[in-house]
């Protein structure tokens, strides 16, 4: 698995890596087999993921890939992740040299249950592979479709949705939908929403204003706000559909919260059902 570092003799020095022997190490490698071989693979356009283990200093620390390879193999075109415990001076070099959209080549070891998840016991390094270049200037094209109603839609990959501009009562909205998502059931959703976009609008001022309003601060000193100024201020900056009927909505909080961000979740049949400040 990943070794922790050493001083630094130079400003720009090769990384390398040392014996780590702790027991969160051990049991995390626990989980895959013990050969290893170097693996090629694309980047997609997420970055490097971490997460903090619970009373630890060290991160889960994952990286996505959208196609890889074994070093003679050939190319699998199914999403893979790349994981290891790394300290914050490992993920941070990580973040810094494995970018988006990128080949690299690295040393694994195989889950022992999951075909889809490696164990880094390397240094990622920059790769080429003619197969895993043509799969990668692939995967940068952009991909859209235009809907007659709202226009068009291009996916963001980093966040894999589909998303637009639409009108908002006069005002632009960022109208998404997931990339997995039914795509006609989730259009059919979201015209029946714009349809209805007047009362609809009316229905979350109301319904956030019920449930937030009396934890709001006025950002010019504090003053209390009453229901109808907080649904005032608030901003309609996105709205998510599913084909099932439901929607996610957030809104700028107009500087009520330090958090700077209201979500309003519901259905179509149902309306309103929660609401939240956000970070």
């Amino acid at each position: 698995m990943f070794k922790l570092f050493g001083k630094k003799p130079a400003p720009e020095p090769e990384e390398k890596p040392r014996e780590e022997k702790s027991p969160e190490l051990q049991a995390f490698a626990a989980a895959f087999l013990p050969e290893e071989f170097e693996l090629l693979g694309v980047t997609g356009a997420g970055t490097v993921g971490a997460e903090k283990l619970p009373g630890s200093q060290l991160y889960t620390a994952e990286i996505g890939l959208t196609a890889w390879m074994e070093e003679e193999g050939e190319p699998v075109r199914a999403p893979a992740r790349l994981v290891a415990l790394a300290d914050e001076k490992l993920l941070e070099y990580l973040r810094r040299r494995v970018p988006r959209n990128f080949i690299l080549q690295v040393r694994v070891r195989p889950d022992r249950e999951d075909g889809s998840r490696f164990l880094m016991t390397g240094l990622p390094e920059p790769a080429f592979d003619p197969e895993l270049k043509a799969i990668l200037e692939e995967q940068k094209k952009p991909v859209t479709f235009d809907d007659p109603a709202f226009g068009q839609f291009t996916l963001e990959r980093q966040a894999n949705w589909f998303q637009c501009e639409a009108d908002w009562l006069g005002q632009p909205i960022q109208l998404v939908f997931d990339r997995e998502e039914d795509r006609e059931g989730a259009l059919a959703a979201a015209r029946t929403l714009f349809e209805r976009k007047e009362e609809w609008d009316r229905l979350l001022r109301g319904f956030a204003a019920e449930q937030l309003s009396g934890a709001a601060h006025w950002a010019g000193g504090g003053r209390p706000l009453t229901k109808e100024q907080f649904a005032a201020r608030l901003e309609a900056e996105s709205v998510q559909v599913w084909a099932d009927g439901r929607l996610e909505f957030w809104f700028h909080d107009g500087e009520m919260f330090w958090t700077r961000a209201v979500r309003v979740e519901g259905t179509l049949k149902g309306g309103p059902a929660v609401a939240s400040a956000e970070e």
